[in-house]
């Protein structure tokens, strides 16, 4: 991954995650998304397809953070949190974001600690059945058991292929619903959150 990928990389988490926001909201919010997973990512790869960018995958080994990737991208994230406050539907946008990550907290409360985790893992819909989604993962698998890790964990949720974790073996450790409120972009399905664990060394391959 370079920094020249990180447009791409917002785009399609936007599309993944941000696309029933009004369109300078999801923008913002996905920016504040991939800003917030890179500043605690050690690992950072990309799969193309036909010359373009169609997914990418983030991993931490939090002992090997630094303060001042943490700083840099928490100084971006920011800049764009401000820049919602000015309207409603940018504060709600913000609120969602607070909720989903207050969720998260509590799941890896109950579950943890881990030494690693797999932070953020995108592929676009139309890229899949290539193969790509494996790769991308097996290349993390390798760098936490380069690194001595073996049990990692993740956030996925019911809007996401979370299938594809219990193929590859991983377990569920939780699962918390998503507390809605009036203006959130869930409609009548409020997603469910889960976090999960696996191992490096044990659980069979993606199929």
């Amino acid at each position: 991954m370079r920094r020249d990928d990180l447009p791409r990389i917002e785009q399609l988490t936007g599309d993944m995650w941000y696309a029933e926001y009004e369109p300078k909201v999801g923008a913002a919010l996905s920016h504040i998304d991939v800003e917030h997973c890179l500043a605690r990512a050690t690992f950072a790869r990309v799969a193309e397809l036909n010359g373009e960018i169609v997914g990418f995958i983030l991993a931490s080994i939090p002992a090997h953070t630094t303060q001042v990737s943490k700083l840099r991208h928490t100084v971006r994230m920011v800049g764009s949190a401000l820049t919602l406050l000015a309207d409603a539907a940018g504060r709600r946008g913000l609120d969602e974001f607070a909720r989903i990550a207050h969720v998260d907290d509590r799941l890896l409360r109950d579950a943890g600690p881990f030494d690693a985790e797999v932070v953020l893992f995108v592929l676009a819909p139309a890229a899949r059945g290539h193969g790509l989604g494996k790769r991308m993962f097996d290349a993390v698998m390798e760098y936490f058991a380069a690194n001595g890790i073996d049990e990692y964990f993740l956030f996925t949720d019911t809007t996401c292929d979370y299938t594809f974790y219990e193929h590859r073996g991983l377990e569920r450790r939780g699962a918390l619903p998503l507390e809605t409120k009036p203006g959130d972009c869930y409609g009548s399905e409020p997603p469910t959150f889960f976090v999960y664990s696996g191992t490096t060394s044990h659980g069979p391959q993606a199929k």
